[in-house]
């Protein structure tokens, strides 16, 4: 993101639509990968109480990246509409 000159701050505007690298694949890649991360962490360290996060993330992630995805629209329109037919919202 900070190659292509946009913020990973979710607090600012963004600048660019990303379609390339893990946005090519997926149109949340940090929801996914904290996800992930929390999933592989919970079972390399054999902790039931660090599935809470992925839980919680899985629970509230869809709602975050719907508002996100509205506001790409908004910013980006048909381009984005676009990027969202070719590119699933997870994986």
């Amino acid at each position: 993101m900070v190659a292509s000159r946009t913020s990973p701050n979710p607090m600012r505007d963004s600048t660019q639509l990303l379609s390339t690298g893990p946005f090519g694949f997926s149109r949340h890649p940090f929801f996914l990968g904290t996800i992930l991360a929390f999933l592989g962490s919970a079972i390399a360290f054999n902790g039931l109480w660090l599935l809470i996060a992925p839980v919680w993330l899985a629970a509230t992630a869809p709602l975050q990246a719907a508002r996100e995805e509205r506001y790409l629209e908004m910013r980006f329109g048909e381009p984005y509409v676009e990027y969202r037919r070719r590119v699933r919202r997870w994986i």
